[in-house]
């Protein structure tokens, strides 16, 4: 199988935690550390990571994507990921991972009684995504991933329900080539490629055996470079209502804690199988 691991980064040479946890956790394929050619600290990325770098031309990209809204602004790895689609079918990749760079940690998790269990990763990546890729491809999955730490938060208490729905994934997508999938939206863009595609019967799903850690739920946007100017100059509610204006009939704006948030009706998003009994005779 023809795989590659391509990690999105932007302002943070010296900090792509990513590549050192897919090596820590024993991952000896290709990873290509994808950044544009306006970074800053592209010399820094040339001097760490050198043949392993792929440096793309932003301004290519900003009249092949679809913000939703108009801006200016660029610091957004929508035009990254729009170029990781398009390499890897140049690539010839069967299946590609595509992931942000700020993943110190990779655990396994499992179930043992009634008890949630985890072992940091040490080993054993290279089959891990080898599995993951090839279940897509024999069951025609668009998308799967890992999931968040805070998936087991309530214990091992209603994860197979957990497990069933969960089908909206962040910050680790391994992909089926197969299929294409359109990243919109400057802000938003996993869960609005999400809603898009799975409207065309796409599956998303991510299985539950490894999890990984990022920031701290409530700090998105606070770590330095990536897409903090692009937090800073949008609000909870412009970046949330970006879900709407794409997918109106099924995402609402809310607030939950004092703050706005988008909620989806994911029960509108994907397409129903209808019983044979209603076919129309003759």
């Amino acid at each position: 199988m023809n795989f590659a691991v391509f990690i999105i980064s932007h302002k943070r040479a010296d900090r792509v935690q990513t590549y050192h946890a897919l090596r820590t956790a024993g991952y000896t394929g290709q990873i290509y550390v994808v950044v544009d050619d306006e970074d800053p600290q592209l010399d820094k990325y040339k001097e760490l990571y050198s043949k392993e770098l792929i440096i793309f031309a932003k301004n290519d990209y900003i009249s092949k994507v679809d913000t939703i809204i108009r801006t200016n602004q660029k610091s957004s790895p929508i035009y990254a990921r729009c170029f990781v689609e398009y390499t890897a079918k140049e690539y010839k990749l069967d299946a590609f991972m595509m992931i942000d760079d700020d993943m110190p940690t990779f655990r396994y998790r499992w179930v043992d009684g009634d008890k949630a269990r985890s072992l940091s990763m040490k080993i054993g990546m290279d089959d891990v995504l080898r599995l993951y890729a090839q279940y897509i491809i024999d069951n025609n999955i668009a998308v799967t991933s890992f999931v968040h730490t805070m998936f087991y938060v309530a214990g091992v208490h209603g994860l197979d329900r957990r497990i069933t729905e969960q089908r909206e994934l962040n910050g680790v997508f391994i992909r089926n080539t197969k299929f294409n999938v359109d990243w919109v939206g400057i802000m938003r863009h996993d869960m609005i490629a999400n809603l898009l595609t799975a409207k065309r019967g796409y599956i998303w799903w991510a299985l539950p055996f490894v999890v990984f850690e990022t920031l701290p739920m409530n700090e998105v946007g606070v770590n330095e470079g990536g897409m903090k100017e692009t937090y800073d100059m949008l609000n909870h509610y412009r970046r949330s209502f970006l879900g709407v204006i794409a997918s109106p009939n099924c995402c609402k704006i809310g607030c939950a804690n004092g703050r706005i948030k988008i909620s989806c009706d994911w029960s509108k998003v994907y397409p129903k199988i209808i019983s044979g009994r209603y076919k129309r005779e003759g």
